[in-house]
């Protein structure tokens, strides 16, 4: 009976943690829809730009799910933009120490990158055939440093 118990309090416990992601990413769901509304002027753009919101948040997701939802490495992150295809790697340089993110950090900072990438690739670096995008992180304590750096265009963003 005590080993039908435990398992009957695993299972619990693991529903209630199921419950509360589920919450969570629906309500980051309805954020990315409220955010991508206000900033596509029509349907299609809507479309194209919370698909790609969507399969950046899925992508991150999956990183957790390997990780038993520990959090994922920054790098891991920055790769899944790269496999995504919103970043061409050949015009891309990466450098910064190994960096392991928690989980909800990590779900913000994916979507962060597919938004940079797709502004540089609309606007910025990667919308023409010389730009070139720097991505550097450094650690200054505690605190997470993030540059990302165009060239072959106008302007430079930081996080």
């Amino acid at each position: 009976m005590t080993e039908r118990t435990q398992a009957e309090e695993t299972q619990r416990l693991l529903i209630g943690e199921l419950n509360h992601r589920v919450k969570n990413t629906l309500a980051t769901v309805q954020a990315i829809a409220t955010q991508t509304l206000r900033h596509n002027r029509n349907l299609e753009d809507f479309a194209a730009s919370f698909a790609g919101c969507l399969q950046a948040l899925a992508r991150a997701h999956s990183l957790l799910s390997d990780a038993v939802w520990k959090g994922a490495s920054l790098a891991d992150l920055v790769s899944d933009q790269l496999h995504l295809g919103t970043i061409d790697e050949r015009r891309m340089r990466l450098s910064g120490p190994r960096v392991f993110l928690p989980p909800q950090l990590a779900l913000h900072l994916a979507l962060i990158l597919h938004e940079l990438a797709t502004n540089a690739n609309k606007y910025g670096a990667l919308s023409n055939a010389r730009g070139m995008i720097e991505l550097k992180w450094t650690i200054a304590g505690e605190q997470l440093e993030i540059e990302w750096a165009e060239s072959g265009v106008s302007g430079m963003a930081q996080l």
